[in-house]
């Protein structure tokens, strides 16, 4: 019996001498950072509307020295939700999803702001107020992800047609 013990004790300790060589490393090596936290966003906004389909704003602040992807978004405010972006290949505006989401390069700040790049909610399921918060989540692509409380404002702008061929039953047209 005493035999057998030892016998174990010899088969752990070099593991555990292992172990113990590992967590005295020197390697300033800095912890990974999942990309959700890496993103501070101010001023989140979404259109106030009955119906339909509305715009959503903010901006996102990428704190680290690594390119983030924002690869989609999700709302229980809406049917659907989609990252937009506006092209204008004949000179009026048009809006369109943005494949492949969006890249926040290191150390930068972009805007979703009307006339550019935002956030669609589609097929509103109750109207949204001035004033009243609706959580978006954002999800990027390491898997991570972050709910951010955006603010109903009533905003006039927003007349971008969508692109031939792209269908959205949204309820209210084509307009945004």
């Amino acid at each position: 019996m005493k035999t057998t013990r030892a016998i174990r004790m010899l088969a752990i300790l070099p593991a555990a001498g292992v172990v113990l060589v590992a967590g005295c490393s020197n390697d300033p090596s800095p912890a990974p950072s999942d990309q959700a936290s890496s993103v501070t966003i101010t001023d989140a906004w979404v259109r106030a509307a009955q119906d339909g389909m509305v715009p959503a704003f903010a901006q996102l602040a990428n704190t680290t020295d690594q390119a983030v992807r924002l690869s989609s978004v999700e709302s229980a405010a809406s049917g659907s939700t989609e990252i937009h972006e506006v092209v204008t290949p004949d000179g009026a505006p048009v809006m369109r999803e943005k494949d492949g989401g969006l890249v926040i390069e290191p150390g930068t700040t972009y805007r979703l702001e009307p006339g550019a790049d935002h956030l669609m909610l589609m097929g509103l399921l109750d109207p949204i107020d001035p004033g009243e918060d609706i959580p978006i989540t954002l999800r990027f692509a390491d898997g991570t992800s972050q709910e951010v409380v955006f603010t109903g404002r009533d905003f006039a702008g927003g007349t971008e047609e969508y692109q031939p061929g792209m269908e959205h039953d949204t309820g209210s047209g084509n307009e945004h």
